[in-house]
């Protein structure tokens, strides 16, 4: 995208998708999700999303509740149209390269521990991961619930992704002659 890092250009999604909203809320958005790719701190949300509104990308709009006021943020036409380019053909490469996986990477240097402690570990990858697969099935059936077909959408490849790692790890396992625990 060039002049917009990934995670502005998320911030911007989430401001598209839920209408007028406050830095707060983005934030809620990160904290929520179930991926820990994203960071929804403080320090990085609000900084952007001032950034975004100085570029023009967002536009803000002070509001009174009660004694307190607070900015409820809304996308510009220039927002929206670098989202669309974001989103719509042609994806760089990195968009399909492999994403961070902090059990792929432990599984690099598996090697210095002995085979107990290495069938210790794969089995307690696969019961991290069958756990957090009841929390994006979750996110699923909400999604669903809700009828936002594309989140619907995401969620299901997110569950599909941790089955297969799922299926790499039983793989581990035959190939470095574990039992099954």
């Amino acid at each position: 995208m060039g002049d917009l890092s990934e995670l502005e250009l998320v911030v911007l999604g989430i401001v598209w998708k839920r209408g007028p909203c406050t830095p707060y809320a983005v934030r809620k958005e990160f904290a929520t999700s179930p991926s820990s790719h994203w960071s929804g701190s403080a320090g990085s949300i609000y900084p952007l999303v001032r950034r975004l509104e100085r570029r023009g990308y967002l536009r803000s709009r002070r509001e009174s509740q009660g004694r307190r006021a607070r900015r409820t943020y809304t996308i510009t036409r220039r927002g929206t149209a670098a989202l669309r380019r974001w989103v719509c053909p042609p994806l760089p490469d990195e968009a399909a390269a492999i994403t961070y996986d902090p059990i792929r990477t432990r599984m690099y240097f598996l090697g210095i521990v002995p085979p107990d402690r290495q069938s210790g570990f794969l089995a307690e990858a696969e019961a991290a991961l069958r756990r957090q697969i009841r929390v994006v099935q979750a996110e699923c059936a909400r999604y669903a619930g809700l009828g936002d077909t594309f989140s619907h959408l995401a969620m299901t490849g997110a569950l599909r992704i941790m089955r297969a790692r799922i299926a790499w790890l039983a793989n581990a396992r035959k190939s470095l002659g574990c039992m099954t625990v």
